[in-house]
């Protein structure tokens, strides 16, 4: 009956049809036709379950006797366990579930597809429930019940390391948005700045250990590339990929000469061997054939742990007097007396030095490659997303693991081996963070916010992101979780496998963020966004799920499992009973429901904005059954 024209006969009508008010269940339909002892109605596609209704018809202050109607849907969900249902048009929101006797559980997503970061959309999702049926009762799912478990290892959560990684998220925001602003400004001046005429500035390949160089350090605070600090430096050690600088003026208790030989090691030999193999080459505009790493105080003063620079990008001229005119990196030095910002000994620098280094190195590599393409800044979640990925590949690498594995909580946590370098437990610990974990904000480890993580977005950064998720690290391991999704699922049949694909993202001059991975994979971001969205929580979780809602380097849910319960991606949940929940959703994030339960009656799930309108077009539902 939903969406068809239906005739009612009586006596009574008033032959204009607009002088006839015709409702179901207190819903108006449309009069088409009308004679005095016949109506034409259209019956909208109400959000009813099946079941019998009141029809009324009102002339003027004349109400009819109520005429009891059976309403049944065009169609009911029907989708097999492990399975997900997309509906991208907010004009179909309406999930139609019949009566049964069985238990069911569906896990059930209202997602913004818009990317942008201010995108907020207010939503509702209720269900109404049949007069005829049982009420259903809820059902758990295997595994829904967690175990104690453990909090994130390794320092993570210990309180000067805590504010140390925290303070240098808030920093790279705005060196992020920085090299940013500045790229397109120079990339703008294009045929003035490139090629690059090496100067004296440029480190160039005949420099050698002990020499002396000056090197220019952009301030934290500068909006443009003329403003910085210059350094006196002296070459520590050199590699095959690698020249390494010290600051002459860095505090006592730093680096020893065999932490700089141990540096070269690690960095020449795993860090950019393994990047260069995912990410594709750095560029070279110096002439060394190396990466400059730079261990300065002035990195400290800023709060950083390390940082890349666009400045460096291009020549020094009017405007961009800060360039050190190749690749160069910025890294903090100890400091045990906090002379510069936070206290830190050697030991406790080297506990983020590995990480920062093969994420910056990233940075490196697609500041280089995409001036060179000529193509526009990355967006900030691509670029965070992929350096993220950096220190994971670069970890594969470290440890003798690759992609496809399958790892679980003891890999991912570090479990397996604590005196080794935590590679991998950041991702997951920004992950907890934007599914809502919250141990800042009251110095409680079982904290959580309210609104995560559909009031949080991965789409950018710092001030510019203003969801409740704490941590600022929304724009880090999310999205990485979501390339590490698209290389788990197109890595092996895209042309040049997963390394071609991460190299394709950064080598592209025509596109910068969604439309960028549309383009690439053929596949419409808004599908790639509900698969991955779905992933998040379904991963491991059930036996025969879709491949497509599988992340098959990871174990989700042995990983979070692990984790106490306020690290969990935390559905709300609700039964098949009449039931109302408000929401609002941030561009590229999903409210997530899971609704359940036995003995159901007939029940339809409305989605619809909070004031019941129809959402806008850049919303779209999905449905995956779990039970």
């Amino acid at each position: 009956m939903l969406g068809q024209t239906v005739g009612i006969s009586g006596t009574g009508f008033d032959p204009i049809p607009a002088n006839n008010v015709v409702t179901i269940n207190g819903e108006p339909l449309t009069v088409t036709a009308a004679s005095p002892t016949q109506l034409e109605v259209t019956v909208p596609m109400l959000c009813l379950p099946e079941g019998t209704y009141d029809l009324l018809v009102s002339i003027g202050s004349i109400t009819s006797a109520p005429l009891w109607v059976n309403v049944t849907p065009a169609s009911f969900l029907d989708i097999a366990v492990g399975e997900q249902l997309i509906i991208p048009n907010p004009d179909d929101f309406c999930v139609q579930f019949d009566q049964a006797t069985g238990s069911e559980e569906y896990l059930i997503g209202v997602q913004s597809t818009a990317e942008d970061v201010t995108s907020l959309t207010p939503v509702s999702v209720a269900g109404i429930v049949s007069s005829t049926g049982i009420v259903a009762s809820r059902v758990k799912m295997p595994g829904e019940t967690h175990p104690a478990g453990h909090v994130v290892a390794t320092g993570l959560l210990h309180d000067a390391s805590a504010t140390r990684l925290r303070r240098h998220r808030e920093v790279e925001a705005s060196i992020r948005s920085f090299n940013r602003d500045n790229y397109e400004m120079l990339r703008s001046n294009r045929p003035a700045f490139a090629p690059i005429t090496r100067s004296s500035a440029a480190i160039g390949p005949d420099v050698a250990v002990d020499d002396t160089l000056a090197i220019r350090v952009i301030r934290s605070d500068a909006l443009i590339c003329s403003e910085y600090d210059e350094i006196t430096t002296v070459v520590r050690a050199m590699g095959d990929k690698s020249i390494w600088l010290e600051d002459v003026d860095n505090p006592a208790g730093g680096y020893q000469q065999s932490d700089f030989d141990s540096f070269v090691d690690r960095f020449d030999n795993v860090i950019y061997a393994a990047d260069v193999a995912q990410f594709g080459p750095p560029t070279d505009d110096d002439g060394n054939g190396r990466i400059v790493m730079v261990i300065t105080k002035e990195v400290n003063r800023r709060g950083s742990l390390g940082f890349t620079s666009s400045c460096d990008y291009a020549p020094r001229s009017a405007g961009n007097e800060g360039s050190n005119e190749g690749e160069v990196f910025y890294g903090e030095t100890p400091d045990p007396n906090g002379i510069f910002g936070f206290a830190f000994d050697v030991e406790g620098a080297l506990l983020f030095a590995p990480s920062i280094q093969a994420h910056e190195l990233v940075h490196v590599i697609q500041i280089g490659q995409r001036f060179a393409a000529g193509g526009s800044f990355p967006a900030i979640w691509i670029g965070e997303g992929q350096a993220s990925m950096g220190e994971e590949i670069v970890g594969f690498a470290d440890e003798g693991r690759a992609p496809g594995q399958n790892l679980g909580f003891e890999a991912a946590l570090n479990e397996d081996d604590p005196a080794s370098t935590d590679w991998f437990s950041i991702l997951f610990t920004d992950l907890a963070f934007y599914f809502g974990w919250d141990p800042i904000s009251n110095g409680d480890v079982n904290g959580r916010t309210a609104g995560a993580p559909h009031e949080c977005s991965f789409l950018d950064v710092g001030v510019d992101n203003p969801g409740p998720c704490v941590g600022g690290r929304d724009v880090y391991g999310t999205p990485w979780s979501l390339l590490r999704w698209l290389s788990d699922q197109y890595g092996s049949t895209y042309p040049g496998g997963e390394p071609g694909l991460q190299q394709d993202i950064i080598s592209n001059d025509s596109h910068t963020g969604f439309e960028l991975l549309e383009v690439l994979l053929g596949v419409p971001m808004d599908s790639l966004l509900a698969q991955w969205a779905a992933m998040l929580y379904v991963d491991d979780r059930l036996g025969g799920a879709n491949p497509a809602l599988t992340l098959t380097s990871w174990n989700l849910f042995d990983i979070f499992d692990g984790l106490i319960t306020a690290l969990h991606l935390q559905p709300d949940r609700v039964e098949f009973t009449n039931f109302a929940n408000a929401a609002s959703v941030r561009g590229g994030s999903s409210y997530y429901t899971i609704i359940s339960g036995a003995n159901r009656a007939a029940t339809a799930l409305e989605v619809a904005g909070d004031q019941g309108q129809t959402l806008p077009a850049a919303m779209q539902v999905w449905v995956v059954r779990l039970r």
